[in-house]
């Protein structure tokens, strides 16, 4: 996924998206059972991260019915990581774009998602930018 991507997720999706980056399965994935055989979820479940070098399925740490990403404007707020900072700007073309920014030691780093009017959906869209961001270690 790049970061155009992100414009055409519905909410649901950036959920499911932020959810799946901490480590959660959705109901539906497959996953491995404590006996070697697959199956699929029928609940959000997280994980322990394997350690290095381990072959043997786990049983999953949390297990829950309720999406692990709130559907809430808290919940979005909240899945911006720490150090990045939002605001809603006016480009000089007229258009309106939500922008969050950070600094990494000297350098600015800076993105902008299309306002669509709904500030819920538009953080999600920070957040997975931002996280897609520090994966890479740098902006686009």
């Amino acid at each position: 996924m790049n970061f155009d991507d992100i414009a055409k997720m519905t909410t649901q999706e950036r959920r499911d998206w932020l959810a799946r980056d901490e480590g959660w399965g959705l109901p539906g994935d497959r996953a491995v059972c404590m006996d070697g055989t697959t199956g699929t979820l029928t609940s959000f479940a997280r994980f322990a991260p394997f350690p290095s070098g381990l072959t043997e399925p786990q049983r999953p740490r949390q297990v829950q019915k309720e999406h692990p990403i709130p559907d809430t404007l808290d919940a979005a707020a909240k899945a911006l990581p720490e150090g990045w900072l939002w605001s809603r700007e006016l480009m000089f073309n007229g258009t309106i774009h939500w922008v969050i920014r950070r600094w990494d030691g000297d350098q600015l780093r800076a993105l902008k998602l299309s306002d669509t009017g709904d500030e819920k959906h538009a953080r999600f869209g920070l957040a997975i930018a931002a996280r897609m961001a520090m994966k890479k270690g740098a902006h686009p």
